[in-house]
């Protein structure tokens, strides 16, 4: 009866991660179905090489609604028998509008989202999420609870995964030794308030290369490389790091600091996560991509919270915070700080983040 179907989540990166347990679970329910997933053009890696993806249909958002018109037409000529909605976005319902008069989909479900408990918890900071706090991988398998053909899926507990090309391997193994052990870094973020300070990250790559220096008496040396990640908007914030710790170690470790943000593709990213031993984070898509290699993420979070549904979720992952009445400002980040004084983030010191992060790679 289902042997056609859609899944919709256009963006973002974290978003679309955190959809790959309900794929997974779905083909494992229906294995010999079409399985096409929808997402914005600038994600389609993210899903690209995905085994459990039948097709994977892209929307451009330079297209505008005449794109969106023509993507409508498509999916309905499709006749898909079930629709799963998990972004439920005004564009993703003008899509699915109609779709059981014009195709005959027999089933349509939807990602119903929080925004009465998000809208209570930001603005006056009353907290009505259900406790424990459900992470948002798990919230997507409630959107088929109620559907004939999603009752029975259930999670796997095997996590998220982002599946790369040999190609990308091939790349972040030219660019790295073998024998090296790596802790990449990923400064930047969408919005000023989920940025640690950059200050703060020079510092903690200093000590982290003092702590692996040879000349001193510790009992885990390694050659190590660290590798400051992001997109090309975040080159600038790179740069003005790896130029703080050059100037702090007097370039000893200029070679060991390696930027690569605006070199790597999202899969290139995927393939140096996965060779990374331990990844530090703000909150930001690279930590839902770190956890997709099952590799252990040292989070830090300023503006926004752990009942969002946004926290990493394996064990060996670690999340600092500070605990204050102001905390979230926001879902997504803002500009400044609406306190002027920014404590989430400047109360995090450097010393705190090194200590987990040197146990981390013990």
């Amino acid at each position: 009866m289902f042997n056609k179907i859609l899944i919709i989540r256009q963006s973002s990166i974290g978003d679309i991660i955190l959809t790959t347990p309900l794929v997974r679970c779905v083909r494992q329910a229906y294995p010999n179905a079409q399985i096409d997933f929808l997402t914005n053009q600038e994600f389609t890696d993210l899903v690209r090489h995905n085994p459990h993806i039948s097709n994977v249909i892209t929307y451009d958002k330079k297209t505008g609604f005449a794109g969106l018109y023509a993507l409508k037409k498509q999916l309905m000529a499709e006749k898909y028998n079930w629709i799963i909605d998990l972004h439920n976005s005004l564009r993703s319902r003008f899509l699915r509008l109609f779709s059981k008069i014009i195709s005959d989909v027999k089933e349509i479900s939807v990602y119903e989202k929080p925004y009465m408990a998000r809208k209570l918890l930001i603005n006056f900071k009353k907290d009505i999420y259900p406790k424990p706090y459900k992470k948002v991988l798990l919230k997507y398998f409630d959107a088929l609870s109620d559907a004939n053909a999603g009752q029975n899926i259930q999670y796997d507990k095997s996590g998220t995964e982002v599946f790369f090309g040999e190609e990308n391997t091939k790349k972040i193994n030219d660019l790295l030794e073998n024998n090296t052990q790596i802790i990449t870094i990923c400064p930047a973020a969408s919005a000023f308030t989920k940025q640690w300070l950059p200050e703060y990250f020079a510092t903690l790559i200093k000590k982290l290369f003092e702590y692996y220096n040879p000349d001193n008496q510790n009992k885990h040396q390694n050659n190590i490389k660290i590798i400051l990640l992001g997109g090309k908007a975040d080159i600038s914030v790179c740069e003005n790091i790896k130029k703080m710790v050059d100037n702090q170690l007097n370039n000893q470790y200029s070679t060991d600091l390696i930027i690569l943000a605006g070199k790597c593709n999202l899969l290139d990213s995927a393939a140096l996560l996965a060779r990374s031993n331990v990844i530090i984070t703000n909150d930001t898509g690279m930590m839902h991509l770190a956890e997709a290699q099952k590799k252990p993420v040292l989070a830090i979070f300023g503006s926004t919270v752990e009942a969002f549904g946004f926290y990493p979720f394996l064990e060996k992952s670690n999340i600092v915070e500070e605990d204050l009445a102001c905390r979230p400002c926001s879902q997504s980040g803002e500009n400044a700080c609406p306190k002027g004084h920014f404590k989430c983030m400047k109360d995090i010191l450097p010393e705190k983040i090194y200590e987990i992060a040197i146990k981390m790679m013990l």
